[in-house]
This record gives structure tokens, sequence and C-alpha cells, in this order.
């Protein structure tokens, strides 16, 4: 018999190891300025000149490590989505960005409100953390089947 504690720890893996491929697939298609690359430099601002110019060059490290957390938090939420992965994936994606690029970071001064964003920007944006959810989705219902 698996031990409660041994279930969780792999559902927590496996929603990391998703929330980290995921990512990956969603970072390859931003060109330009991304994105994430932007909020790694607003948290910079916020601590200062140097930060914020390690910050920047080091986006994809900040970026790989918030999907992985998210890809916990998408583990634990799971129960609470639709049983079909690809709605489930799309309802977390989009839910990921509003609370993310629609709430907390212009609240925290670190990105651009949506009314300060060029338009088809933040569509873009929302649309590669649809992207996201739905890559997350896959990703852990895969793993998880192992």
């Amino acid at each position: 018999m698996v031990s409660p504690t041994t279930v969780f720890t792999t559902r927590l893996a496996s929603g990391a190891t998703a929330g980290l491929f995921a990512t990956g697939v969603m970072t390859l298609p931003m060109i330009g300025r991304p994105a994430p690359r932007d909020v790694a430099r607003g948290v910079g601002r916020k601590m200062g000149d140097k930060p914020e110019r390690v910050l920047g060059r080091a986006w994809p490290v900040a970026h790989a490590g918030m999907g992985a957390s998210l890809g916990l938090v998408y583990q634990q939420s799971r129960r609470f989505l639709p049983r079909n992965t690809t709605m489930a994936g799309v309802m977390f994606g989009a839910a990921a960005w509003g609370a993310l690029y629609a709430g907390l970071l212009p609240a925290l001064g670190i990105y651009p409100s949506r009314r300060r964003d060029a338009t088809s920007r933040a569509a873009r944006v929302a649309a590669l953390h649809i992207v996201y959810g739905v890559s997350l989705a896959r990703f852990d219902a895969w793993l998880t089947r192992r």
C-alpha cells in the first residue's frame, strides 16, 4: 500500500514537472519583447538598479520557476476543474493570466495594466497562457498515468 504522503509528493512532483515543460512550450513562440522579461525587469526596478540588469537577463530562469510553481497550484486545484483535460487547461491558463497579468503584477507596479499595454501584446500573452494551461494539463495527465 502506498502512503498518502507518497501519493501527495508524487502529485506535486508531477505538477511541477508538467509546469516546467508547459513553460517551455509557451516560451518558444515568444519573440521581440517577452512579457516574462519585462516582469523580471519590473521586479528588478522595485529592488534597485543592479537587480534590474541581472533579472533582465535571468528572466528564463524566473519564468521556469513560475511555471513550475503554477504546476504545483494546478495539481492541487485539479479536482475543482472540469474532467476534460483540455478544458481544465484552458480554464487554468486563463485564470493564471487573469490573476497575474490582469491583477497582481499591475497592482504591484511590476507590469503595465491591460489599459496601458498594447492590445496585441496583451492578447498574445493571454493566448500563450492558454497554451501553457493546455500543455500543463496534458503533460500532467500523461505523467500521472505512468
